[in-house]
């Protein structure tokens, strides 16, 4: 084994600005709380249940920056880079592999091509065996399986009779494990996993077989997924580069990597000791890291891009991956108590289990409450209603000064993060789940609230590459604007999305119009004298529209991502522009391009919001001298 580079191994002495200005924004932010809510307890006491609304506004502010609390917490606990060396094994002196390739009703043709890509991993054939395990039972791909046996006789298919509970993938997983292609072939020592899209360099085993030969106590390791049918123009923010470079990279740190579906590689023993693929979560992959950790087992992530499959090329499939994975993650952190106790998670340490707490938090509470800014922001702005109270010039100076503090230190901390992962990547935030809350908190809610009769339906597994549209979304064969105009405005609900767009932009109208023409006598619904400082104005529109980080506006920016897409539509990448033939091994590989999203030199105008929202904020912090 060799080690090679390490991409900006000058920046690993400055990995301590990290956590130290982690810690800053976190303190900055619950000063800005306290004092708020004290503010508003104080004015409460003066005008009683006239100020209910305000304290429902409150309410929103704090269920808004939530994630960004479970952020900070996180990175805090990491003191030290988590960077893992790029290792090679080689020689043929190696342990026998088995990889599995699910599949469900994908295209046959992706299907067969990643299982031509598992047979040409550089590995010894006779430690190699490739399984490709299919629940949809297509009689095409087991007749092309067996013309393929003739070329790699190491492969295997196989198809499940349907279970009476279904429990979809990880059954799936378990059943190619589980079963015996050849009584006198002894149970390979690891497995590998691969979804029926992802198609993996040769040399992907190798990267990491070191690993767990390094470390007996390993039990599973996974890679980024990259994705080669992403269009030059994202609108969707479809790539998973900025979970890759923060989220998994902190639970990395953490000791708690997730397993993330595909190019993964795990110790048969570690597996079977946990009873194979969990089947109680939908997102079995991150069920199944959680239970190893909480075995005393360890699980890593390696940013090695040795795999690079497909996105769903449709809205609606997009939207059901997502929503798929956030259920699957409330499921797991349920039945394991977020981590925190019980016999699956009494090995965790205590740096596991917050990484655990925040993994669970992140997914059900946030995705469901924070639904409530999609109604607290425009009432706030429609009913003229300030975002924060205050008694006094005294106070409002401080409400100013300690928001403006908290958002810079925010800034601050993000710019300390990209120093390790990029401008990109440090500086944008997440306005690629933004506006796929209201899908969160709808299907959370169908999934585990409402009853069937009333429209409830039971959590379940689709998988990606099986999910098509009737209507064309992509150039250059999209369809009518009429027909993409029903299905993603109407039947998608992205109306929603316009709605708070424009509920938003009327209400700031109608706060410049209470400012700036009070004759025009706008209802309000905020009826306690105004308090009177030197710039009366600016203070009115500061409270209700420009409160720093100006959540609307960022909201609003994330909501239009689907209304973009549907009035501008990305140009679909066809396999024939991704990928190219290998006339030796018969695979078609992603092009060099195509090996994740193509992305201008100096990004959307979005991905500088964060920049943007920090300028404004200094200028607020230095007026809040002069009110």
């Amino acid at each position: 084994m060799e080690n090679r580079p390490i991409k900006r191994d000058w920046a690993n002495p400055l990995w301590f600005l990290v956590p130290l200005t982690g810690v800053h924004a976190l303190f900055a932010l619950l000063a800005y709380i306290t004092f708020r809510v004290y503010c508003l307890a104080t004015s409460t006491a003066v005008f009683g249940p006239r100020l209910g609304l305000a304290w429902f506004f409150a309410a929103v502010e704090v269920i808004m920056i939530t994630p960004t609390v479970l952020l900070y917490l996180s990175r805090i606990c990491v003191l030290r880079r988590p960077l893992r060396p790029q290792l090679y094994a080689e020689g043929d002196d190696l342990p026998t592999i088995d990889i599995v390739v699910t599949a469900c009703r994908e295209d046959p043709d992706t299907v067969i091509n990643v299982v031509r890509s598992a047979c040409e991993t550089e590995w010894p054939r006779d430690k190699l065996r490739v399984i490709l395990t299919d629940d949809g039972r297509d009689p095409r791909l087991e007749l092309r399986m067996a013309e393929l046996q003739e070329r790699y006789p190491f492969i295997f298919y196989t198809s499940r009779e349907k279970p009476e509970v279904p429990d979809y993938k990880a059954g799936n997983l378990n059943h190619a494990i589980q079963r015996v292609f050849d009584e006198k072939v002894v149970p390979s020592e690891f497995i590998a996993g691969l979804d029926a899209d992802m198609i993996v360099r040769p040399q992907w085993l190798r990267c990491l077989v070191p690993h767990f030969l390094a470390d007996e106590r390993l039990a599973l390791m996974c890679t980024p997924q990259i994705f080669h049918n992403l269009p030059a123009c994202d609108n969707m923010r479809q790539d998973l580069d900025h979970f890759y470079a923060t989220t998994e990279l902190i639970n990395e740190g953490l000791g708690a990597a997730d397993c993330t579906g595909s190019g993964w590689l795990t110790r048969r023993e570690a597996l079977d000791e946990i009873g194979g693929f969990p089947a109680f979560s939908t997102s079995e992959d991150t069920a199944c890291s959680s239970l190893l950790v909480g075995a005393g087992w360890k699980v890593g992530f390696l940013n090695e891009h040795v795999q690079c499959g497909e996105m769903p090329p449709t809205l609606m499939g997009h939207v059901k991956q997502r929503t798929r994975w956030t259920i699957g993650n409330v499921q797991t952190a349920g039945k394991l108590n977020f981590r925190l106790f019980g016999k699956p998670v009494s090995a965790c340490t205590p740096r596991q289990k917050l990484a655990g707490l925040l993994f669970g938090m992140s997914s059900s509470v946030a995705s469901s409450l924070g639904f409530l800014g999609y109604i607290g922001l425009p009432l706030a702005l429609l009913s003229g209603y300030p975002l924060v109270i205050y008694d006094d010039a005294f106070q409002l100076r401080w409400l100013v000064r300690l928001v403006s503090i908290w958002v810079l230190a925010d800034c601050i901390h993000k710019g300390a993060l990209s120093i390790f992962i990029g401008y990109r990547d440090g500086m944008r935030w997440d306005q690629a789940e933004s506006w796929l809350i209201p899908y969160y908190f709808l299907s959370l809610v169908r999934s585990f609230l409402l009853p069937t009769r009333f429209g409830g339906t039971p959590p379940g597994f689709c998988s990606s590459g099986s999910l098509s549209s009737r209507v064309k979304e992509r150039r250059p064969h999209a369809s009518p604007f009429h027909l993409r105009f029903r299905s993603i405005f109407i039947e998608q609900m992205v109306w929603l999305h316009a709605l708070f767009v424009a509920t938003c932009l009327t209400g700031v109208a109608l706060n410049f119009a209470r400012c700036f023409l009070p004759s025009a006598q706008s209802w309000t619904a905020y009826t306690i004298p105004r308090i009177a400082t030197g710039s009366t104005r600016w203070v009115f529109l500061l409270t209700r529209v420009g409160w720093p980080p100006v959540h609307w506006v960022l909201q609003s920016t994330s909501c239009m991502i689907p209304i973009k897409y549907l009035i501008r539509p990305p140009t679909e990448v066809i396999h024939d522009d991704a990928l190219q033939y290998d006339d030796k091994t018969g695979v078609r590989y992603p092009k060099d391009t195509h090996w994740g999203p193509e992305r201008k030199a100096w990004g959307r105008p979005s991905d500088h919001l964060t920049v943007a929202v920090s300028v404004y904020t200094v200028i607020c912090l230095v007026a809040s001298w002069y009110i």
